[in-house]
């Protein structure tokens, strides 16, 4: 009977202790598959941080060439606000006496116009010196666009 009392006990605790060895190494592999979880989640997270960055630098550059055209376009405003005030106090510049004077030397121009062309009107010196400046003009603002507005 002791026997049998003591065949129990080691029955029950080896039984016990393979019960406790199994979910011991149950606990061990439930370890080993949640550190390669968090190794892959890991290596996830560094592929997220590395395409955010990527991202990052994209978008900074675009902001970069958004600001820069910006502030192009900000000094070309400046500019042609600079040059209509300019023009604007030119004008209010000119006395009457400018006037006059303008007056008289288109006069004398008119008069030598009109020995070579005996028959012509004020309306056609007017067309033609009209011509003269605008193509002049035109070519001054080519000439000063290529100068100062290179990269527009």
């Amino acid at each position: 009977m002791i026997y049998k009392k003591y065949s129990m006990v080691l029955l029950v605790s080896f039984l016990m202790t393979i019960v406790f060895y199994e979910k011991y190494r149950a606990n061990i592999l439930v370890d080993r598959e949640a550190e390669k979880y968090k190794v892959l989640m890991n290596i996830n997270k560094l592929a997220y941080v590395k395409e955010i960055n990527d991202l990052k630098i994209n978008y900074e550059t675009q902001i970069d060439d958004l600001n820069n055209d910006y502030n192009n376009k900000i000094k070309i405003i400046r500019m042609e606000t600079r040059a209509q005030s300019k023009a604007q106090k030119a004008v209010s510049v000119i006395p009457v006496v400018g006037v006059v004077t303008l007056g008289v030397s288109e006069k004398k121009d008119f008069d030598k116009w009109k020995k070579n062309y005996p028959d012509g009107t004020i309306g056609a010196y007017a067309k033609e010196v009209g011509s003269v400046v605008i193509k002049i003009s035109i070519d001054k603002y080519y000439e000063l666009k290529d100068k100062y507005f290179v990269g527009r």
